[in-house]
């Protein structure tokens, strides 16, 4: 059954709260101006009344906006409320507002890819940055090393960062691989990588301040291999760390930039060389450098295992385990064998002519040193000119 204008103005009606968002005044990224395009343009959409327009408006304020209009002597048009609220939350954030606003966005851990796209494309339009400046921004607020966002950079169109940003989901799901270990720090529990290619321990500054930020002392050592940049390190801290059940004591930790690494925690040669390290695939154990976890260990001889036919009878088959097992290799003939290297072709085995052995050829120069020294012989240092 065919659906008239009335049936579809009234659902737009029940459904408005999905296709108009709430405009509270404090919300820098959703503009009086955007809150207005949004109701007129579903106005035309569905065809509500002028009433009903009105009434979804006024619904639709929240928070400072919805103390204002209550405040204010009640509006009989949407053309009188559309006026009113302009005046009072007028769009005045500039060019600059915009771009420190989008220089200061980050991606949230639990935000979308695609969420933190439209959210930072609609910033950019309302600013009217020009899409590769925005996208730039985009790029910028993924946090992740550098290295990892190559496949990001470059793109100058919003349809094509889409693609790179699917791509780019598909390789960060991707499960983790990488040897990472759960670490107990000052009584915080974080997830830490092992790289042996590392030559410090190093912590980001996010997690330093969660434990507390422990009184650091300066270091002046500058980072390379984080990203495509050198890193100066803010100082370093001696603490204990508990892995695995078992402490360490005065383990060093360099405390660098948040940004700058894609963990928290990164343990480096100088806390792997105290200890001993097994990695099979992304999984680490760390034991104590000490001899008492090898006592621990079971030890047990591996045998031969003799493979005997299933359709053997019970009495051969145990037999013949036992003549394997009782055998001894026992020699009891000997072969003398000797080598003998016969030359039957003509070529003669020669050796490079020399007047004296190695040794002798040592204590000659050794004679010739020592009268230079004492100078009973000179080195001839004047030549005769040949003339044609």
């Amino acid at each position: 059954m065919p659906k008239t204008t009335e049936d579809v103005s009234l659902r737009g009606v029940q459904y408005a709260e999905d296709f108009i968002s709430n405009f509270s005044g404090q919300d820098h990224t959703y503009s009086v101006g955007r809150w207005i395009q949004d109701i007129e343009d579903n106005t035309e959409i569905f065809e509500w009344t002028p009433l009903q327009q009105l009434v979804i408006a006024r619904r639709s304020l929240t928070g400072t906006a919805g103390l204002w209009l209550r405040s204010e002597r009640p509006f009989k048009s949407w053309a009188d409320l559309k006026q009113a609220i302009s005046k009072e939350f007028p769009d005045a954030i500039g060019q600059k507002t915009i771009h420190e606003m989008m220089s200061a966005r980050k991606k949230k851990s639990d935000e979308g890819y695609m969420d933190y796209l439209l959210i930072m494309k609609e910033l950019g339009k309302r600013g009217k940055i020009p899409d590769y400046v925005a996208i730039k921004y985009i790029v910028d607020g993924i946090q992740d090393l550098e290295t990892n966002k190559m496949l990001l950079y470059g793109v100058t169109s919003y349809s094509e960062l889409k693609e790179k940003l699917k791509i780019y989901e598909q390789i960060v799901n991707k499960p983790n691989k990488k040897p990472v270990l759960s670490i107990c720090v000052e009584n915080t529990e974080e997830m830490a990588l092992v790289d042996s290619g590392s030559d410090v321990n190093l912590m980001s500054q996010d997690f330093y301040e969660v434990i507390g930020q422990p009184k650091t002392t300066e270091d002046g050592i500058v980072l390379s291999g984080l990203g495509l940049k050198p890193v100066r390190s803010y100082g370093e801290f001696t603490t204990c760390a508990v892995i695995d059940g078992r402490r360490y004591d005065e383990v060093t930790f360099h405390v660098v930039p948040k940004d700058c690494m894609p963990y928290r925690l990164i343990l480096g040669h100088e806390f792997l060389a105290s200890v001993t390290m097994i990695m099979n695939g992304g999984s680490v154990l760390l034991l104590p450098s000490g001899e008492e976890w090898m006592r621990q260990m079971d030890c047990f001889t591996v045998g031969s295992s003799v493979v005997v036919g299933s359709t053997v009878s019970p009495t051969v088959r145990k037999e013949v385990l036992q003549c394997v097992d009782d055998y001894k290799p026992v020699q009891v003939k000997e072969a003398p064998i000797q080598l003998k290297i016969i030359l039957k072709d003509d070529i003669p085995v020669a050796q490079k002519r020399r007047r004296l052995s190695l040794k002798e050829q040592q204590i000659v120069e050794d004679q010739v040193t020592e009268w230079l020294e004492k100078n009973i012989v000179r080195l001839k240092t004047r030549y005769k000119e040949c003339k044609d």
